[in-house]
């Protein structure tokens, strides 16, 4: 789920010319959500779905840079008992010099590419298809250097340790542990948004049928007024020679000034196997409504539907909460 985070300045101070900043920001929301499959029959109640806390500090550096800070503490930690301790978020340092350069470091659970990026059009703000039709996400440790090429246009080089958890010294282990390296390029003009990258993986194998050897990707997104659309795809390929190609559709539309409904589409296809019971292609859907009550809270609905196990059961689920911010 995508957090929304409302900045508040908490403190701010003047040391050796440099100016310097930080906030302390966050979320809450409470609902009920159900969920229904195959395999596990129905499951349905309500309770607390996001609690997080955000901090983020900056500073003027001498010479025109600047050096930020974030860290994210989650609270809800719904995969484990209540009590239990809060699990460590996203942690990284940025510095961003006068001429636009920008370097980011930390351990950072990214968003799914799609349905999570510019592709989703805005729809993700409840509820995403990752961790149900697409691959679930985890946390690496990574570098990130973006730099400005154009009027509009940005280039970054990306490299991420293996995501066998935070810390230095994760290894690769080349058995879906690998690192990888990815150059991306964004366009941003008036409405239009463009974006595309492509990564490689390292301790690939020519006979394996799970382990990356590469993967490419593009999105689009259009602000059309009345709508936002979106749309995108992204293609890993695997040392065999088979492929897994997700792609996504998705659109939101304000209604009136505060109710706000959205869709995403998504397909994963697999092809390329030496077996043909194992290519297969896989559909999902999320359709949601947002209606805003003030600036910081929302109450949010969602329905979804995903195919699981090669096509052969399906998930459904129906979430709705009263989302907050401080």
């Amino acid at each position: 789920m995508m957090k929304k985070t409302l900045v508040a300045l908490a403190a701010v101070a003047a040391t050796g010319g440099a100016f310097a900043q930080s906030v302390l920001t966050g979320d809450f929301s409470f609902g009920y959500s159900s969920s229904t499959s195959a395999a596990s029959g129905t499951a349905n109640g309500m309770g607390m779905g996001d609690a997080d806390i955000y901090w983020a500090t900056s500073e003027d550096l001498e010479g025109g840079g600047k050096l930020g800070v974030n860290l994210a503490l989650d609270l809800s930690n719904n995969t484990a008992a209540y009590g239990q301790a809060a699990v460590v978020g996203d942690e990284t340092m940025s510095y961003t010099s006068a001429s636009g350069m920008k370097v980011v470091v930390g351990s950072v659970k990214a968003g799914d590419y799609l349905s999570g990026g510019i592709a989703s059009a805005g729809s993700g703000y409840n509820q995403t298809l990752d961790n149900a039709l697409f691959t679930s996400r985890t946390f690496k440790d990574q570098i990130t250097v973006t730099l400005p090429v154009g009027e509009g246009m940005a280039l970054s080089l990306q490299h991420r340790e293996a995501g066998t958890g935070m810390g230095a010294g994760a290894a690769s282990t080349g058995a879906g542990t690998q690192r990888d390296a990815t150059i991306g390029l964004k366009y941003t003009v008036d409405k239009l948004v463009l974006d595309g990258g492509y990564r490689v993986y390292d301790g690939t194998s020519s006979t394996s049928t799970s382990i990356a050897t590469s993967l490419n990707r593009a999105s689009a997104s259009y602000d059309l007024g009345v709508a936002k659309i979106g749309a995108g795809y992204q293609t890993v390929i695997y040392g065999y020679g088979n492929s897994m190609t997700d792609t996504l559709v998705g659109v939101t539309a304000p209604v009136t000034s505060a109710l706000s409904l959205g869709a995403q589409i998504g397909y994963r296809a697999k092809s390329g196997n030496s077996t043909s019971s194992l290519n297969t292609t896989m559909t999902g859907s999320i359709y949601s409504a947002s209606y805003t009550l003030s600036k910081r809270t929302s109450l949010l609905a969602s329905f979804i539907s995903y195919d699981a196990v090669a096509n052969t059961t399906q998930t459904t689920g129906f979430a709705a909460k009263l989302f907050t911010t401080f």
